[in-house]
């Protein structure tokens, strides 16, 4: 499982965002574990700070595109 992770963020932002990361990386592991049985989905955290600019994100690049009619 990809999840965006990013490291630049407003100083004024910066101890909320990052305990908030740190909550949602522990939460994830613990759910997929629920759900699917202990270990079968790994949570792997993608450093995204430099697809924002691009006016982009993790889930933009990874969309599925159905395949054009021929």
């Amino acid at each position: 499982m990809a999840v965006p992770v990013y490291r630049w963020v407003p100083p004024s932002q910066a101890w909320r965002h990052h305990g908030q990361e740190r909550e949602a990386l522990a939460t994830y592991p613990w759910a997929r574990d629920r759900e699917f049985g202990a270990g079968a989905v790994k949570v792997a955290p993608i450093p995204s700070d430099t697809l924002i600019p691009c006016q982009g994100s993790l889930h933009c690049i990874t969309k599925t595109f159905p395949k054009p009619s021929q």
